[in-house]
């Protein structure tokens, strides 16, 4: 698998929009010690995919909504702008379970659009090499427990569950090793 390569921040491509019509889809795995984000930014037409990741310390809703706004506008109204979080499943009745189920509530609030997953079986759905393929397996950013993989996860399952983002994925996947294969960048 080739490198991801650097978007440089300064491309006027980028900052004009002059890359068609994209599609964002954003991943976010909250947890005690960190919250996992991934953004995918899919240019269809140019067979593009821009790719950018964080770990947040902590599951802080301000920090989480600072990311996203600096990468994105949140309240966006683009019919093509996704935006998926993990849900969470109480496990012990201790005090985790209620920061974590108010952390994902807070979260749902920041967009329009944000659908909680559950994401029981998404390691049998979202494989090692689909992830492979979406250069979402290993990140140069370190989080507790691959936080930032588990966010990548949770945005491909919504992708899989969408009816649009399916096609999307399916092209993507489809084209590799082709002259028509996307090419990535991360930044």
């Amino acid at each position: 698998m080739k490198p991801l390569e650097r978007l440089k921040v300064d491309d006027p491509h980028w900052l004009e929009g002059g890359y068609g019509d994209m599609y964002v889809v954003v991943g976010i795995d909250p947890g005690i010690v960190n919250t996992g984000i991934v953004i995918y930014f899919i240019c269809p037409q140019e067979r593009i995919v821009f790719l950018k990741h964080v770990a947040i310390e902590g599951c802080k809703t301000e920090d989480i909504f600072s990311f996203l706004s600096m990468h994105l506008n949140v309240f966006d109204a683009r019919p093509w702008t996704y935006m998926f979080v993990e849900a969470y499943r109480p496990r012990s009745h201790f005090d985790t379970d209620a920061r974590m189920g108010a952390a994902v509530n807070e979260i749902k609030k920041m967009g329009p659009e944000i659908y909680a997953l559950d994401n029981s079986g998404v390691k049998n759905v979202v494989s090692r090499a689909l992830l492979e393929l979406l250069h979402s397996w290993s990140f140069t950013t370190k989080s507790n427990h691959q936080d930032i993989r588990s966010a990548a996860r949770i945005a491909v399952l919504g992708m899989l569950k969408n009816e649009h983002l399916n096609q999307l994925l399916a092209d993507i996947v489809m084209t590799r090793n082709t002259p028509s294969t996307y090419k990535y960048y991360a930044s």
